[in-house]
């Protein structure tokens, strides 16, 4: 019980530091290759944590080597465009200027409710509102509506932002975040005086954040 403990521990931070070295990016954003070692990392892992007469090197060995495709691969493809379309695709003008293209929306097997689905996320209703609609590598789908249908600006409007910039959490469910704090130049001196201000304690607020601007927002507990 003792070694299955260790095994799925160990197993545990070697995948959780393999994911971190792959990147951020979700599910739907992963390329084929990294959702392929994404996978067989799983599968991996799960062998010698199920059956303690499996060695642990079986697990580990090939669980750096995937990872070491990772560094590989991105190595070459970056180098040479034709590896790059081999491995994760290239994009699909699946709309030019209103028209839709059937016959790759057939190659790709995706249905015409699939696609107005997608247009519908973008908050466009009719295909002959779309000026360019891409289906990227990763498979999400860019959508550039015709120019008379693009939300009118503020820049349009020849009108000047009110610019906050961005709100950072200082306290988080009574919490202090001493990095967000040092990032504003505030010191804890100077939130302690806001929260007596609003007759609040530290460990009574739910979010305190302070933007680029200097406007604070408060809520507290319930």
């Amino acid at each position: 019980m003792f070694t299955l403990v260790i095994r799925t521990t160990i197993l545990y931070i070697l995948l959780i530091g393999g994911l971190r070295f792959m990147g951020k990016r979700q599910v739907g954003e992963m390329r084929v290759s990294e959702l392929v070692v994404t996978l067989l990392l799983s599968e991996i892992a799960a062998l010698p944590i199920s059956d303690s007469n499996i060695p642990f090197a079986f697990a580990v060995i090939p669980v750096f080597l995937l990872l070491s495709f990772e560094v590989i691969v991105p190595f070459f493809t970056s180098r040479h465009s034709r590896l790059n379309k081999i491995i994760s695709g290239a994009p699909s003008l699946l709309i030019k200027k209103g028209k839709l293209d059937q016959k790759e929306l057939s190659k790709l097997r995706l249905s015409v409710e699939e696609l107005l689905c997608e247009l519908r996320l973008k908050n466009i209703s009719d295909i002959a509102d779309v000026e360019y609609a891409i289906l990227e590598q990763n498979g999400q789908m860019s959508v550039f509506p015709k120019a008379g249908m693009t939300p009118v600006t503020l820049d349009d409007m020849k009108l000047e932002p009110q610019k906050h910039g961005f709100a950072h959490p200082i306290v988080v469910c009574g919490s202090l975040n001493e990095v967000n704090l040092r990032l504003m130049n505030k010191s804890r001196h100077w939130l302690d005086g806001e929260l007596t201000k609003k007759e609040a304690k530290i460990d009574e607020v739910l979010l305190f954040t302070l933007d680029d601007s200097g406007n604070t927002t408060l809520i507290l507990k319930e």
